[in-house]
């Protein structure tokens, strides 16, 4: 999806801009933590992340490193789960990693502010194909909006109701969340947890995917999730969506299309251009307005020492 830099330090990326002029904002492997091994359908565990090939600069598979390093990205702080919500105070248990700030605060900035439109409320974070690093990135971006504005309501919303991943990250209840609210079984009241940010006082409101449901579709295409989102808007001053993949299933461009706009999450060692190609034309299709784009897991294919010669 990128030329290769010229004469550019590997740890200082530049936003580039795509083919269609979307801006793209590199994510270092060391700054956001990989996302979690998903399982498929027939129970077959996933391939584990790239890393980068320092003799032929080509993507391989590091069967050494199926479990993230535990300083990198989004670290554990000592926290665990809690059964009790609703309006319960809960120490977070992640805590973002100083080196991520910078690159998550021009995200930040590139998304919910503009000087020639209104800062958008609902965002969505969605990718072409699972296992591109879209809970991590969602999560990170929330978290990073509360440590960096203070006074503004900031939530976290699973509407990945297929393959849930926030309340495993975070060390949350599952449920109740979004299934239970639509399918009148909770309210938003009772199914909003409050997570305390390390080393702050500050406050991330989450809501978890909830109980599982057969027909996921369903739901989010009912009456009710609309008036969720409009609960939603009133109540919090920016919402960031976990969506599932754009292309293997319609729930993103529902999402999408009933918010404010989505960001598209690029792998960059696998993700082939035409599968995002497909991604943004589905999103596009279905009247979601497209922010940009974030380049996650970005490798640099020279080693970082030919770079500092010149």
């Amino acid at each position: 999806m990128s030329d290769r830099p010229d004469k550019q330090e590997p740890d200082e990326p530049e936003p580039e801009e795509s083919v269609e002029g979307e801006s793209i904002w590199p994510a270092r492997d060391a700054d956001i933590e990989p996302e979690p091994m998903y399982e498929d359908e027939a129970g077959v565990e996933a391939e584990p992340q790239y890393s980068e090939s320092a003799a032929e600069g080509e993507p391989v598979v590091d069967l050494e490193s199926l479990e993230p390093e535990p300083d990198s990205g989004l670290q554990l702080t000592g926290a665990g789960s809690t059964s009790v919500i609703s309006r319960q105070r809960i120490p977070a248990s992640r805590k973002l990693r100083n080196r991520a700030q910078t690159e998550l605060g021009q995200l930040w900035g590139s998304v919910f502010f503009a000087a020639d439109k209104a800062s958008p409320k609902l965002v969505g974070i969605t990718s072409a194909q699972r296992q591109e690093g879209v809970t991590q990135i969602a999560t990170a971006l929330a978290m990073y909006g509360v440590l960096a504005n203070t006074g503004l309501r900031i939530a976290l919303v699973d509407c990945n109701l297929r393959h849930p991943k926030i309340a495993d990250l975070l060390g949350v209840q599952a449920s109740p969340g979004i299934s239970d609210i639509l399918s009148g079984r909770a309210t938003l009241e009772q199914c909003l947890q409050v997570i305390v940010m390390a080393d702050s006082d500050r406050e991330l409101s989450v809501l978890t995917a909830g109980t599982a449901d057969s027909q996921p579709l369903g739901l989010l295409r009912g009456r009710q999730f609309k008036s969720l989102l409009g609960a939603l808007r009133e109540r919090f001053d920016h919402v960031v969506f976990d969506m599932p993949a754009a292309n293997s299933y319609p729930d993103a461009q529902i999402i999408g299309a009933a918010s404010d706009g989505a960001v598209l999450v690029v792998h960059a060692a696998r993700t082939r251009r035409e599968t995002v190609a497909e991604a943004k034309k589905r999103l596009e299709h279905a009247q979601t307005h497209l922010l940009g784009l974030v380049l996650n897991q970005r490798t640099y294919p020279i080693p970082g020492f030919l770079y500092r010669k010149f």
